[in-house]
């Protein structure tokens, strides 16, 4: 058994395996070798890989505008946080979690 860094074949083996399934490779790949008892990273050529390697897919929708912040305050009459509207529906009772039975 020879190290996995001078074996050809494992990578042809890999290549043919993910042609078969339909796969992408990633350019890079961590394998471990028997012989070294070590993590080898293997480089994959660069016309069987897919540099794209899991990455979002080029066609994913971009929003118009991102994400705005609206500042919630805690309002001390419901115990809550109010939406964007400030609106209180009012008291509500509490429980006492420290006389709560289990």
């Amino acid at each position: 058994m020879a190290c996995i860094l001078k074996d050809q074949e494992l990578i042809t083996r890999r290549i043919e395996v993910a042609k078969a399934l339909n796969l992408s490779l990633p350019p890079m790949m961590n394998d471990f070798c028997q012989e070294c008892s070590q993590w080898h990273a293997i480089q994959i050529p660069e016309e069987h890989c897919d540099q794209r390697f899991g990455r979002p897919p080029a066609d994913v929708p971009v929003k118009p505008e991102g994400d705005k912040y609206f500042d919630r305050k805690y309002c001390d009459m419901c115990h809550a946080y109010h939406n964007r509207d400030n609106l209180c529906p009012g008291g509500r009772q509490l429980q006492d979690w420290d006389k709560k039975e289990i």
